[in-house]
């Protein structure tokens, strides 16, 4: 019979008793049972996880490949390169989770910053929609404020809202990041404590500033999509790519309370199926399998079709292939709209410069 550790039971994201100490962590001892196929259920995990791990790697290596094959809107193609690789980053930590059950902790936040930064990338996907053509921040700021352009007079194109949304998209990463790097942190000083919301614990704060910046984040990005998607063409499918990315976040942020809420009431660790694998293995290896069924979905979601150079009426042309790999892994466009938001900020009512005749910068 297996030694069920006293932190079995806790419920991830439930209440526990604020006044002990104990705080839910992987056990030492994760070996069940055998089960009557031959393996224990740790190992039946690591052989789904991986084999899924495999196909979802698969799909995403073809559909960036085709992305790359077909490289004639790079600003536009870098962000949906991005976007493509967050269920196979999930699928990788997963992995790794459920092969190393003792690190499992420390693993899924990394996984969760790479998700914060898919956040600003689907927005500046549909900044590229509506401003085709826009090679910075500040040449977007221009065009809102610009009387005599298009952008000035469209439905929606106000500045000063377009810089408050940039300045809740932007804050997401930082804000996660920040959470990311507390939770491991205090994960390794053992002061994190999943099973409490007690102040004295760090889970209470990183929940409270996860929710926060989400919260800012998201709903603005959605309001910027329906309120600009009468300038941004149908072909593109902007509300199905913003979707389907939500719906694997979301199922992410589902599956961690239903497993959080229900085990230790509907279900419990057995001779077979150790703790570990009922708190650990079991989420880690399902986000495998829902990696690979939205790799599937991306496929139609972020299609190659509309950037085939037929379909660009000749203005651009199609980037070679190693070329174009190297441009979909710059980050200067991140870095620069962090930056942005940075500048913003600390100037307020920041107004863009234009060059003049001589090259120099006036307001």
């Amino acid at each position: 019979m297996v030694a069920i550790d006293q932190s079995s039971r806790f419920l991830l994201f439930a209440r526990g008793n604020d006044d002990d100490d104990s705080c839910a962590r992987p056990t030492t001892d994760d070996n069940g049972d055998v089960l009557s196929i031959g393996i224990t259920t740790h190992t039946l995990l690591k052989i789904l996880s991986a084999v899924f791990l495999g196909l979802t790697v698969l799909n995403s290596v073809i559909h960036i490949t085709r992305h790359l094959t077909r490289y004639t809107a790079p600003i536009q193609q870098r962000q949906i390169i991005r976007i493509i690789l967050v269920p196979t980053v999930f699928a990788i930590f997963s992995f790794l989770s459920v092969l190393f059950y003792q690190t499992s902790i420390y693993l899924r936040p990394l996984a969760e910053i790479y998700e914060s930064i898919a956040i600003p990338a689907i927005f500046i996907l549909y900044v590229h929609y509506v401003f085709p053509g826009s090679h910075s921040w500040r040449e977007l700021f221009y065009r809102l404020q610009d009387p005599y352009s298009r952008e000035a007079s469209i439905v929606g194109g106000d500045v000063t809202w377009f810089k408050r949304t940039c300045v809740f998209v932007f804050q997401y990463p930082i804000s996660k990041t920040a959470s990311s790097i507390v939770e491991i942190a205090t994960q390794g000083a053992g002061v994190y404590c999943v099973n409490s919301l007690a102040p004295r614990h760090a889970h209470l704060w990183c929940e409270i500033i996860n929710v926060v910046s989400i919260v800012l984040a998201v709903p603005h990005v959605i309001r910027f999509e329906r309120r600009m998607k009468e300038h941004i063409d149908l072909n593109h499918k902007p509300g199905a790519k913003l979707w389907t990315f939500k719906g694997f976040v979301f199922i992410q942020f589902l599956q961690l309370i239903l497993f959080g809420l229900l085990n230790g009431r509907l279900s419990h660790p057995t001779a077979s199926i150790t703790f570990n694998d009922l708190y650990y293995g079991i989420p880690a290896t399902l986000t495998c399998i829902e990696a690979w069924i939205f790799t599937v979905i991306f496929m139609w979601s972020f299609s190659t079709k509309e950037y085939a150079p037929k379909n660009i009426d000749g203005q651009c042309h199609r980037m070679p292939f190693w070329r174009a790999l190297l441009d979909s892994l710059n980050i200067s466009d991140l870095v620069g709209a962090i930056a942005t938001l940075i500048r913003i900020l600390m100037e307020g009512n920041w107004q863009p410069v234009r060059e003049d005749q001589n090259g120099g910068e006036r307001k």
